[in-house]
C-alpha cells in the first residue's frame, strides 16, 4: 500500500509541477548573463540593506550570482571562466582558480572584506601614480611653475 500510494503522490507531483522546457542557452549566452551586473572594485565594497540588513557589495553580488547559477542550471565547467572575466581585478587577483560554483562561492565566503579593501586601497594609489607617470611624460613640463627673467634676476644676487 505505501508503494501505490507513493507511486501515486510521485504522478500527481508530475501532473501539478510540470517542468518548463530546457532553455536553449549557449555556454557563451549564459556567460554573458552573468556579467551583465558585474561588479567593480568599489560597488564591492558598497554597503546597502537586504532584508533591513546591511549587506556589502560583495556578498549581495555573490548571492546574486549564486541564485542565477542555479535558476539557470549554469555548468560547473563556466565558473571558472566566470572568474576570469571578473571587472573587479582586484577581487579577480584574489581568488584562486576554481573548479565549481560551489567552491567559487565558498571563496567569495572565506574573503575578508577588509582585505579587499586593503588592496582596492592599494591598487588605486598605484593607478593614480602611473597616470600621473604618463601625463608628465606626455609634457615634461607639467609639473614645472614657468620661470619669468624677473625670476632669474632674482637669483642672482
Amino acid at each position: 500500500m505505501i508503494k501505490e500510494s507513493w507511486a501515486t503522490l510521485k504522478e500527481e507531483f508530475r501532473k501539478e509541477w510540470v517542468k518548463k522546457d530546457a532553455q536553449d542557452l549557449t555556454d557563451h549566452d549564459m556567460l554573458a548573463m552573468l556579467k551583465i551586473n558585474l561588479p567593480t572594485n568599489k560597488e564591492l565594497l558598497e554597503f546597502d540593506t537586504r532584508n533591513g540588513q546591511p549587506i556589502s557589495g560583495l556578498v549581495q553580488w555573490a548571492q546574486d550570482v549564486s541564485n542565477d547559477v542555479l535558476k539557470y542550471c549554469i555548468l560547473d565547467c563556466l565558473a571558472k571562466h566566470f572568474q576570469l572575466e571578473l571587472k573587479a581585478v582586484v577581487l579577480r587577483g584574489m581568488l584562486p582558480i576554481v573548479a565549481s560554483w560551489k567552491e567559487f562561492n565558498n571563496t567569495i565566503k572565506g574573503l575578508q572584506l577588509a582585505k579587499l579593501k586593503d588592496r582596492i586601497t592599494v591598487m588605486e594609489a598605484y593607478s593614480l601614480s602611473l597616470v600621473t607617470l604618463e601625463q608628465l611624460k606626455a609634457n615634461p613640463k607639467a609639473g614645472r611653475a614657468p620661470v619669468t627673467i624677473d625670476d632669474l634676476n632674482n637669483l642672482v644676487v
